[in-house]
């Protein structure tokens, strides 16, 4: 995740974004506003695709739906992965990393909150 102090010297770290757009003649944008750009992408995004509906799609340690990018027919798809009883909330694993769905609700909230931006509120996290 680019906000993340670790992520300096990939390129991806908001002040490397920030240098970078400066360079391309962008010198009225400052550092707070390239760091919560990054954060809203980071949220919102499926692989590196942003779709106006798909990032209104919940985020759930316990999912209802698998959402899967496409890059190459430009579509993203949101598959049921187990049954969904009428009103309630369609929700994804917002994480590539498997392992972490495994682990303790503190563990996952801490690297929501820190890779992501947010606490997991969700079912299981709370439960």
């Amino acid at each position: 995740a680019a906000c993340r102090a670790d992520a300096a010297g990939t390129g991806d770290s908001a002040a490397e974004v920030l240098a970078a757009l400066r360079t391309e003649g962008h010198a009225d944008l400052d550092l707070g506003e390239v760091d919560e750009v990054i954060r809203v992408f980071n949220l919102n995004a499926y692989d590196n695709a942003l779709a106006p509906v798909a990032c209104k799609v919940a985020h759930s340690c316990a999912p209802n739906v698998s959402v899967k990018v496409d890059v190459e027919a430009g579509a993203i798809e949101a598959r049921a992965c187990r049954p969904i009883a009428e009103g309630e909330t369609l929700g994804s694993w917002y994480f590539q990393d498997t392992g972490l769905w495994w682990m303790g609700a503190d563990v996952r909230r801490a690297i929501f909150e820190t890779d992501r931006g947010f606490v997991c509120g969700c079912e299981r996290c709370r439960g």
